[in-house]
């Protein structure tokens, strides 16, 4: 992979809380008029967190939760939606017509979900947040939607807006990665790259001695993800605890979204 082709990119989700610069604004009103075509599906803000004090809900818990929001959230049952939403997302859409608004104009703008590509968890800040990354029937570049569930499985963030498949498999990958499952990452790679590695336990030798180097990953310094030349690519780079500088590690996806490529070298 060429390192060259990656570009810096905003993160995913913003986390806004009373105080912090940009809270008041990101809850005006007229943050929710839905401009034509698809503009509105690029700006959204619905991230009100609370320093929540206990645990947040599992990884399991918040899967089923995810899919249960964006199956109803594209097929217009919103009553759902609206009770299990925590007050400071109420307080935002301040009635449930204006929710309702903002999925009527998504499905009207997107058609129905023709296939999920991705679905993923990550805990940030006490909190889960359940990202699905699908395909739909009116537009040819894919979309994900991420829903942020705090402790009580209330709904305190959501947002929808144009999506690649690199950063939340990407996260994905590196997870298993770190977690020392090498068998799992080598069933997602290509033909190619297998005959490439020869075999699995020279994959699985791999891991084990660069996890052994590395120790546990402590602070993630940058995450961007680019498409280029048929692929998509996600870099991340990272400290751990028994290296001194960064360590850069790249995963590249190729048309359906297999292992294509990845290196890991220090920054």
């Amino acid at each position: 992979m060429t390192p060259g082709l990656i570009k810096a990119s905003k993160p995913i989700l913003e986390h806004l809380r009373p105080g912090d610069p940009g809270f008041s604004v990101a809850f005006r009103p007229d943050s929710f008029i839905f401009p034509p075509v698809l503009r509105f599906l690029h700006v959204f803000l619905l991230i009100g967190l609370l320093p929540w004090h206990a645990s947040a809900a599992t990884d399991k818990e918040a899967v089923i939760l995810g899919q249960q929001v964006v199956s109803n959230f594209f097929s217009g049952k919103i009553d759902g939606i609206w009770l299990q939403m925590g007050p400071e997302m109420t307080n935002a859409f301040r009635n449930k017509s204006s929710l309702q608004k903002f999925a009527s104009e998504s499905l009207e703008q997107l058609g129905k979900i023709e296939i999920t590509i991705h679905e993923g968890v990550e805990a940030k800040d006490k909190i889960q947040i359940f990202t699905s990354v699908s395909k739909f029937s009116r537009n040819s570049r894919p979309y994900q939607m991420e829903v942020a569930f705090d402790a009580r499985n209330k709904i305190v963030g959501l947002k929808l807006e144009p999506g690649t498949v690199a950063k939340p498999q990407g996260r994905s990958m590196t997870s298993l990665f770190f977690a020392g499952k090498a068998d799992e990452l080598w069933v997602q790679f290509t033909p190619q790259l297998k005959q490439q590695m020869v075999k699995q336990e020279t994959f699985r030798l791999f891991v084990k001695s660069t996890l052994a180097d590395l120790g546990v990953e402590k602070t993630v310094l940058e995450e961007n993800d680019v498409q280029g030349g048929g692929y998509e690519l996600y870099r991340r780079v990272s400290t751990f605890t028994k290296t001194k500088g960064a360590v850069e590690l790249q995963w590249a996806f190729d048309s359906k979204y297999r292992i294509a490529g990845f290196s890991i070298q220090p920054r």
